[in-house]
């Protein structure tokens, strides 16, 4: 049986980007990534593991960030209380069922 998803997409100041993350990792996302202007080629900008790679990340002059990650469907409580962290860091916050038509 396929599991079902919540697809998050989330957008605010590239200084918070990281307590994006992790708030969007501690709802349950297994990773997250940061979308390139709106383009679906994402960079993945953490994991819910750690890595010890040294990555500098390149210099990106949008004032905004956009971070996409993936909750289970059942993770509606979750998302609720994400959505309400998010905006406290003046991010924005939309959520849909994922409709993956590759897997």
């Amino acid at each position: 049986m396929r599991e079902k998803w919540l697809e998050i997409k989330a957008a605010g100041p590239q200084e918070s980007k990281d307590v994006a993350a992790l708030l969007l990792i501690e709802a349950g996302s297994p990773g997250v990534s940061e979308e390139d202007s709106g383009e679906l080629t994402g960079r993945l900008v953490s994991f819910s593991t750690w890595d010890e790679e040294d990555e500098s990340e390149p210099y990106d002059p949008s004032p905004n960030a956009v971070l996409k990650a993936y909750l289970p469907a059942g993770a509606t409580q979750a998302a609720a209380r994400l959505e309400k962290e998010l905006e406290k860091l003046g991010w924005t916050f939309g959520a849909e069922p994922f409709k993956n038509r590759d897997w």
